[in-house]
């Protein structure tokens, strides 16, 4: 089993604190994608008028990646959940080229359907 440090596990302790706070995490009865219910939500979208708490959770998440493959500092990508009928009508949205890795980072993960349509999504942008 791993050690986590003191001072670890205090800044993920403040960090679902502060996300509590700020009504990231709800408690009630609430349907997800799924279908199925949960007496939990975590919405995530909050984070953003919270730029602190933001690069906080950033800096949680970043420390678990699996391996050092990733570098801090690369672009990003989005994926739609639904292709806009206007514009450039993209389903990924940034800039990117064949062949490149992608570390892809889900928020919540029941059913795993999320996932499967973004590397679906991916395989046609030829990530790897």
């Amino acid at each position: 089993m791993a050690t986590v440090r003191q001072d670890e596990l205090n800044v993920v302790e403040q960090c679902v604190i502060d996300l509590y706070n700020v009504g990231v995490v709800k408690f009630g009865s609430f349907t997800l994608k799924s279908g199925m219910l949960s007496p939990v939500y975590f919405d995530l979208r909050i984070i953003i008028s919270f730029p602190k708490l933001m690069e906080t959770v950033a800096e949680v998440m970043w420390a678990k990646r699996p391996g050092n493959q990733y570098k801090l500092g690369v672009p990003m990508l989005i994926r739609r959940k639904e292709r806009k009928g206007y514009g450039t009508k993209k389903m990924v949205e940034g800039n990117f080229e064949a062949g490149q890795k992608c570390l892809m980072i889900e928020d919540v993960i029941v059913s795993g359907s999320s996932v499967y349509e973004t590397v679906e999504v991916q395989s046609v942008g030829q990530f790897k």
